[in-house]
């Protein structure tokens, strides 16, 4: 099941960029294509499911693997943002908050894999990941007035064809997989800081 989520997952970005990125390779064809980033989700849950099969969950390797695959997402989702908003010209101001706040995790995940970190370090990459998790609830309230009140007359034209009110939810589904992550790590520190 996790090989066929991966290859369910790249099939799907690639199957999304030809929608208009590879005829015309062009900024502007990659910012209205299809959202191509939105099936790497498939992909990181079969990596996760490998994972979880391959690796002692009880282990310090586990939280780490599960700290970089939310990493990879806040990644992706900072890309799927920048792209997705791009196509509005970030008229909108507030558009550029799921941006910033993607860079902000993605600049938080990243340090323990390149400096050894504290345990307050930790816990102030889980206080950074629950505000992350208040931004994707922000931009899923936002998302949805914004269809109530949009272009149709019809609401559920609005919400099939305008923003789309699921996608910010990926903010706090990844901070939920990196609280895990986090919380493994700093009971494993605790640990052996006792021991």
């Amino acid at each position: 099941m996790g090989g066929l989520a991966i290859l369910m997952g790249l099939t799907g970005v690639l199957l999304h960029l030809d929608s208009a990125f590879f005829y015309e390779r062009t900024i502007r064809s990659l910012a209205y294509s299809a959202p191509f980033a939105a099936p790497l989700a498939y992909t990181g849950l079969g990596f996760l499911l490998l994972l979880n099969r391959m690796v002692n969950s009880k282990s310090s390797a586990w939280a780490q693997w599960v700290l970089l695959m939310t990493l990879g997402g806040f990644v992706g989702n900072f890309i799927f943002s920048l792209a997705d908003h791009a196509g509005n010209g970030f008229f909108i101001r507030v558009e550029w908050v799921p941006v910033a706040a993607s860079a902000f995790a993605v600049g938080f995940l990243v340090t323990p894999f390149l400096v050894t970190v504290s345990t307050r370090f930790l816990v102030i990459c889980i206080g950074v990941l629950l505000l992350e998790s208040a931004v994707g609830v922000w931009g899923f309230l936002l998302h949805a007035i914004s269809n109530l009140h949009g272009p149709s007359v019809h609401a559920f034209s609005n919400f099939i064809y305008g923003a789309p009110p699921m996608a910010p939810l990926l903010f706090p589904n990844l901070a939920v997989l990196g609280l895990i992550a986090l919380w493994r790590l700093h009971s494993l520190s605790a640990l052996h800081t006792r021991a």
